[in-house]
């Protein structure tokens, strides 16, 4: 910190604002969650200017989990009564939403109604394919998944995919004030 002071005062202001108001906050698991999902988006377009597609693939997947995480730890009761309305074998066995899988927290948004189908300029988006196909490229980072008879893609055009599937699935969530 001390050298960023002497270096750029302006970005060492807005962190050490930043960290005053997840230390001082009243929901500061919230606080950081908002703060870790903008640090995942600016990864990822770290990653994208230099040319590493499926890396910044992955920062998207872990934007929109985040964002996922927030949804379901801001409204803990729509949360609880979605797990609830699970069937046993797709409900999470923990109530905690922090250890939660991505298609845990997929799940859950659906059921709670934050990510219904989208009509924008007379075409449907259907968000359960969106999520699906974000979670797809995120999971691209395993290597077995490049075994399999679809083989390797063009990374660049799966970013391009999850960034604007996330776009919308962001806005789906802003609306629904999830």
């Amino acid at each position: 910190m001390a050298e960023l002071y002497l270096s750029d005062r302006e970005a060492y202001e807005a962190s050490r604002e930043q960290g005053g108001m997840i230390v001082f906050s009243k929901k500061p698991d919230l606080d950081k969650l908002s703060y870790v999902q903008k640090y995942f988006e600016s990864e990822s377009d770290a990653c994208t200017k230099s040319g590493a597609y499926l890396a910044a693939s992955v920062m998207i997947g872990a934007a929109i989990e985040t964002a996922l995480l927030f949804a379901c730890m801001n409204n803990p009761n729509a949360t609880m009564a979605a797990r609830d309305k699970l069937s046993k074998k797709l409900r999470p066995k923990s109530t905690d939403p922090k250890r939660w899988s991505l298609k845990n927290l997929i799940d859950i948004a659906f059921v709670a109604g934050w990510l219904p189908d989208s009509k924008i300029d007379g075409s449907v988006f259907d968000p359960k394919y969106l999520t699906s196909m974000i979670r797809e490229h995120r999971n691209s980072v395993h290597p077995s998944r490049h075994l399999l008879p679809s083989g390797l893609k063009s990374f660049q055009h799966a970013y391009n995919e999850s960034r604007a599937a996330y776009v919308l699935l962001k806005w789906c969530l802003a609306r629904s004030n999830a």
